[in-house]
């Protein structure tokens, strides 16, 4: 039995500048895609957080961020 491979896109996230810096999420025109940050460095920000496609995010200062990307349900 064969077993099809499932890839997540995921998008990375450097801020080496000391302050803040505002990233547009990317967004799909023929879908609805949501955002979960998987990881950051930062101490403020928590776990996993869900953000909606095309939004925008303010990477903390010297930080990485980690995204994964999936369709949002349609409701």
């Amino acid at each position: 039995m064969r077993e099809h491979a499932s890839d997540a896109s995921l998008l990375v996230l450097i801020n080496a500048y000391h302050e803040g810096v505002k990233f547009q999420l990317p967004d799909d025109e023929g879908a609805s895609l949501s955002w979960s940050m998987l990881l950051s460095t930062d101490a403020g920000l928590g776990g996993e957080q869900d953000v909606l496609g095309a939004g925008h995010f303010l990477a903390p200062p010297r930080s990485l961020t980690v995204f994964r990307c999936g369709v949002a349900a349609a409701g």
